[in-house]
């Protein structure tokens, strides 16, 4: 049986049409994207949470993030080394040109040897220990030992804001072990009875170091992340992703995400 010339015509035409068009249909693959961010090593553990939660979602975007300090992180945004900053220390200063998110409030925790029987201390035994006066545990009420004070370098957000709210116009002892990070704190803190440091809330993160080491109350009152804003905690800060003024285009998208994320219920 043969068709008719014309519906016989018409249905080729027709089915050329649909090739045509299934040929030309390209599913469109995303530009790989690679976003840098420096800064607090305070906060790289909140850090790691949210870039690997974004990379899910858009696996076309990778991230690099260098724990280099609150300090150094911003000055590498402002040369334009890397894309963001992120920054436990802040001040109007360091705002020109730039925007500040915050994205976790945080705490500044003195933690010790999990031995340690001292449970509590006040702010003022805390600035005493720390300008070198108080030498001895058992001025606290502890066992006889010699304190080893453990502070952070220069530069480093956290020791800003203790320097500030803690020691005032008082400098921190010469004979203080400076510690390049967190993770390096606890560590010492951790394998040295008589040590006390001071350490982040946020970037405690988990592991063998921290069931090693005990966050003592400051002034009677521990702090907790479920209720730091409450709790009357004398020690709290904010974390910042600091970006520029505007945001690039290709960040927004991230930036959008960490503040839903990070957005306090």
């Amino acid at each position: 049986m043969k068709w008719p010339a014309a519906p016989r015509l018409a249905f080729l035409l027709l089915l050329a049409c649909l090739l045509c068009a299934c040929g030309g249909t390209q599913i469109e693959t995303p530009t790989p994207q690679h976003i840098r961010i420096a800064g607090s090593t305070s906060a790289q553990p909140l850090l790691l949470t949210l870039t690997n939660a974004y990379h899910r979602q858009h696996p076309h975007v990778s991230f690099e993030l260098q724990p280099v300090g609150s300090a150094l992180g911003q000055a590498m945004l402002g040369s334009g080394q890397v894309d963001l900053a992120v920054t436990s220390w802040l001040t109007t200063t360091q705002l020109p040109g730039l925007q500040a998110l915050p994205i976790a409030a945080d705490a500044v925790t003195v933690i010790v040897h999990a031995r340690n029987p001292i449970t509590d201390v006040t702010l003022l035994q805390l600035r005493s220990i720390y300008q070198g006066r108080i030498l001895d545990w058992k001025d606290l009420g502890g066992r006889s030992g010699e304190i080893l004070v453990v502070s952070r370098e220069d530069g480093s957000g956290t020791r800003a804001f203790f320097e500030k709210n803690v020691m005032g116009d008082q400098h921190v002892t010469l004979t203080a072990l400076v510690m390049p990070s967190e993770e390096a704190v606890r560590a010492y803190v951790a394998t040295h009875a008589q040590a006390i440091g001071y350490a982040s809330l946020v970037g405690a993160g988990s592991g063998d170091v921290n069931a090693k080491v005990k966050t003592l109350a400051v002034e009677g009152v521990v702090p907790e992340a479920a209720t730091l804003r409450t709790s009357g905690y004398h020690l709290v800060r904010a974390i910042y992703l600091l970006a520029r003024q505007p945001a690039p285009p290709s960040l927004r998208p991230f930036l959008t995400f960490v503040s839903r994320e990070t957005a306090t219920p």
